[in-house]
């Protein structure tokens, strides 16, 4: 490989590199980033199930009220939270 010496950039990126090689063969790089986005795909098959049972939203006021909802659900889910808990929660702070 070659390297300009006189370019510390170059050299500094050199070390990042030999560092993340050596931290992959050591297997210290933490949790394994998933090969896939199958979890995207996961989090939006619920809003696509809803538009195909109901054909659309009827307004765009209602498409969004229900992503929020579908998010804080999603959250609170990923999160090993109740999500009727925190929909509660944001209920009665919503009537404050």
């Amino acid at each position: 490989m070659q390297t300009f010496p006189d370019d510390p950039w170059s050299l500094d990126m050199l070390d990042l590199l030999r560092d993340s090689v050596h931290h992959r063969n050591e297997n210290d790089i933490g949790d394994a980033v998933p090969p896939t986005n199958n979890d995207s795909e996961k989090a939006l098959r619920p809003a696509k199930t809803k538009l195909k049972v109901s054909g659309c939203f009827r307004s765009e006021e209602g498409a969004g009220n229900y992503a929020t909802v579908a998010s804080v659900i999603q959250t609170a889910t990923g999160n090993g939270q109740n999500p009727f808990e925190f929909l509660r929660v944001i209920a009665i702070l919503a009537q404050a």
